[in-house]
């Protein structure tokens, strides 16, 4: 009676791996995609970045530089002053900013920030160089200008901000040495 029911359990078995077998066909074509489920759960933010080094891989800036001035000092705006600055560019000209700064006893003072002491001090900018024009003779006076290109145009307001910020400010936001 046992071999004839592992005849039988052989049986069954093979009969289960043919009718298997038969059960195979050809694939049919992908049916229509499901309804969306439901979005799950945002995950958790992850860790804060360390801080990068302050930007100034655009920001060019000059050493303090004697400047001499010629002129009489007879009318206006008699004296001026130049420095060569192949950094001012047409593209500089037309996007960016250049903001000059000279040194007298110690302390920083902004070109064209403000009259002082009624003198008046201020800078033009040309293809290569940056003028200064005063009604004082600053002759031997260090200067430091600061060229900050623009990507796009500058409008007024962040040129304002940026001309109407001293000297440490924009030092310390371009990471400027001294």
């Amino acid at each position: 009676m046992k071999t004839i029911t592992r005849i039988f359990a052989m049986m069954a078995v093979m009969s289960a791996v043919i009718f298997m077998d038969a059960c195979k066909g050809e694939k049919g074509d992908v049916g229509p995609a499901g309804v969306a489920g439901v979005a799950g759960p945002t995950g958790a933010n992850g860790a804060v970045g360390a801080k990068g080094d302050p930007g100034t891989a655009n920001v060019f800036y000059s050493d303090w530089i004697t400047v001499s001035f010629t002129g009489s000092g007879t009318s206006g705006t008699a004296y001026t002053g130049v420095i060569t600055a192949p950094k001012v560019t047409q593209d500089i000209l037309d996007k960016g900013i250049v903001l000059s700064y000279y040194t007298i006893g110690g302390s920083v003072y902004s070109v064209n920030a403000s009259l002082i002491n009624s003198y008046s001090l201020i800078q033009q900018l040309s293809l290569g160089k940056i003028t200064y024009l005063s009604n004082l003779n600053y002759n031997s006076t260090k200067f430091r200008y600061v060229i900050i290109p623009g990507g796009i145009s500058i409008g007024a307001g962040r040129k304002a901000a940026l001309e109407s910020m001293s000297y440490e400010e924009v030092k310390t936001l371009y990471n400027l040495p001294d």
